[in-house]
């Protein structure tokens, strides 16, 4: 099920079945992502849902993993409430954002994103929008299936699971969360948010490298795989990771988002375990490297098509 109370679920479903009628789609999952999803959200955290739909034909649903060159404004789509109550395509929506703030702070979210599922599961075989190359595309599909609050109504998730590991590529996985780790903690000083983001990344290339499957999205459920030393002190960054947020709550978006730039001093267990991880890592980040794993895709897609389809219930007596 999805994050929060019944109206809060109550509200985002009902901004699917509209999604659906507007545009005549199928949506067939649903998850929470962002801070919320990785168990590290505070009280200015952002409401991040992601669904994946299906285009209606007349006989089946269409197949956007077989049309090349795709565009995002062709396959994402982001429903804006509040006083804007608009659609806009991903890729406007990614570039303008600032054009699209919600103003009214009753809301919980600020927006939903719709995703065409088939493009969707394909970026595990060639993550390309817009013609570029994009680890995040990758990464975000593993992100979505394994996110601990789903909608899940056909019983997606369990089906596909051991499919979407299969398809696992270390590579792409290390690279995205390098890129983070290296940035975060060469600054000076490092940030707060960034440096516990570090460790959460870290914890989950050690997860993958060594289970050769994608982690898991839940923060404790990694940080209960460490040692007491190291489990003791991120605990004790975190807490303070909370507690910066607190000290400086406030109606003010601009000092929300401050929180966000709050430094901290480094930590000498946590810093080994970063460079740890981060030496260990090194050998998967050659940028050429072309996925060698089994191409599950169509398997996978099959399935989730196939799971739409009822059963005929029909009376004993017949």
């Amino acid at each position: 099920m999805l994050y929060g109370n019944k109206e809060v679920q109550e509200e985002i479903l009902k901004q699917v079945r509209k999604f659906e009628e507007k545009y005549n789609k199928k949506v067939v999952f649903g998850a929470m992502v962002g801070s919320i999803s990785k168990g590290v959200e505070r009280y200015d955290s952002d409401y991040d849902t992601r669904f994946l739909y299906l285009d209606r034909l007349e006989e089946g649903f269409a197949r956007w993993d077989k049309v090349k060159d795709i565009k995002e404004s062709q396959v994402h789509q982001c429903y804006i409430p509040g006083s804007k109550d608009c659609y806009v395509d991903g890729d406007q929506y990614r570039r303008n954002y600032h054009e699209f703030e919600v103003t009214d702070k009753s809301l919980f979210y600020d927006k939903i994103a719709f995703w065409e599922l088939t493009s969707y599961i394909n970026f595990l075989r060639n993550p390309i929008l817009d013609s570029r190359f994009s680890l995040g595309l990758y990464h975000t599909v593993g992100w979505t299936f394994h996110s601990p609050f789903c909608w899940d109504p056909y019983g997606i998730n369990n089906k596909i699971s051991c499919l979407l590991d299969e398809m696992f590529v270390p590579e792409y996985e290390v690279r995205y969360y390098r890129n983070y780790i290296l940035q975060a903690i060469n600054k000076s000083p490092v940030m707060l948010r960034e440096y516990l983001y570090s460790v959460y990344y870290a914890l989950s290339m050690d997860y993958g490298i060594q289970n050769h499957r994608f982690a898991p999205v839940y923060f404790k459920s990694l940080l209960a795989l460490c040692d007491d030393d190291l489990t003791g002190t991120i605990l004790e960054l975190e807490k303070r990771y909370y507690e910066s947020a607190a000290e400086i709550e406030s109606e003010d978006v601009y000092k929300r988002k401050m929180a966000n730039a709050i430094s901290v001093e480094r930590n000498r267990v946590i810093d080994c375990f970063l460079q740890d991880v981060l030496k260990r890592t090194e050998k998967y980040c050659d940028s050429g490297v072309q996925s060698s794993k089994k191409d599950y895709v169509d398997a996978i897609i099959d399935i989730i098509i196939g799971s739409l389809k009822r059963p005929i219930v029909r009376d004993v007596n017949d």
